[in-house]
């Protein structure tokens, strides 16, 4: 073989195992996405299946923002549902309400820093309005300083 094609030969071979090697590790990302979602599926408890979703929000919370604004919502719906349905009826579960409502709180508090940080403080104001509503519910004095906390610089930020 000429010598001026060894390195051509290299660099091709190289290029070749990198590729193959990238699309293998996108098959196994992917793989892994959708057995979550299965995984998260098959979860017959709500607050657990909240939960897991919101540890796979918080999965993104340095990127992309749309992930984990993805499973917040998805989380969020799930919780609404929940407090629509028990706040519906006599239902005394008191605990259980509370739990939502924390759960609420939280996703609020997320959405609403997700919009601040991509400067719409308008909309993170309203999250954050939303979340010291529903933090009052629940009656938890650190919470309601955060979100103060929070409602303060997105309004001097504005």
């Amino acid at each position: 073989m000429q010598s001026h094609l060894k390195p051509l030969i290299l660099v091709l071979t190289l290029t070749n195992i990198a590729f193959n090697t990238s699309i293998v590790g996108a098959g196994k990302k992917n793989n892994a996405k959708n057995q979550q979602n299965t995984v998260i599926e098959n979860i017959t408890d709500d607050t657990t299946k909240v939960n897991q979703l919101l540890a796979l929000g918080y999965r993104f919370i340095d990127g992309p923002s749309d992930s984990l604004l993805f499973y917040f919502k998805k989380a969020s719906i799930i919780i609404q549902n929940n407090l629509n349905e028990l706040n519906s009826g006599n239902n005394s579960n008191r605990e259980l309400i509370k739990t939502y409502n924390k759960l609420k709180t939280r996703a609020l508090i997320e959405f609403g820093i997700e919009y601040f940080y991509q400067n719409d403080y308008e909309k993170a104001l309203g999250y954050f309005n939303d979340a010291l509503e529903t933090a009052k519910l629940i009656e938890d004095s650190k919470t309601n300083l955060a979100i103060h906390f929070r409602l303060k610089m997105t309004g001097i930020l504005k």
